[in-house]
C-alpha cells in the first residue's frame, strides 16, 4: 500500500511540474490536451523509476542520499535518450530534468519509508 501511495503522489508531482513547464512555454490554450499527454507520457517513466527505487530500498535499507542520486541520474538519462539531438540541447536542460526527477525520487522515498512512531507505554 505504501508503494502505491508513494507512486501516486510522485506521479502527481511529476505531472504538475511538467504541466507548469508546458504552461510557461506555451500558455494555457491547450492545457487539457497537454494534461492528457503528460499522463500518458510520464506514467511509464515514473512507474519504472518507482520500481527501481523500491527494489533499491528493499536491498540497501533506506539510504536516502543514494536514492536522490539514482533519481538524478535517471532524469538525465531519460532527458538524453528522448531529446531530438543531444548536440543542440544545452546541458542545463538535462540537469533540470535530473533535478526534477531527484526531487520526485526523494518524495517517493520519504513516503515509502515513513515509519509509524512508537508510543512508549
Amino acid at each position: 500500500m505504501k508503494f502505491f501511495k508513494a507512486f501516486i503522489i510522485s506521479l502527481l508531482y511529476f505531472i504538475s511540474t511538467f504541466l507548469l513547464i508546458f504552461m510557461y512555454h506555451n500558455g494555457t490554450k491547450e492545457i487539457i490536451s497537454a494534461l492528457i499527454f503528460q499522463i500518458v507520457y510520464v506514467t511509464p517513466f515514473v512507474l519504472l523509476l518507482c520500481a527501481i527505487l523500491n527494489s533499491y530500498l528493499k536491498i540497501e535499507n533506506n539510504k536516502k542520499s543514494t536514492v536522490v542520486f539514482i533519481g538524478f541520474l535517471y532524469g538525465i538519462i531519460i532527458s538524453i535518450l528522448f531529446s531530438a539531438t543531444v548536440a543542440s540541447t544545452e546541458i542545463m536542460l538535462h540537469i533540470m530534468y535530473g533535478c526534477i526527477f531527484s526531487f520526485g525520487s526523494f518524495l517517493f522515498t520519504m513516503i515509502r519509508v515513513k515509519r509509524n512512531p512508537q508510543i512508549p507505554m
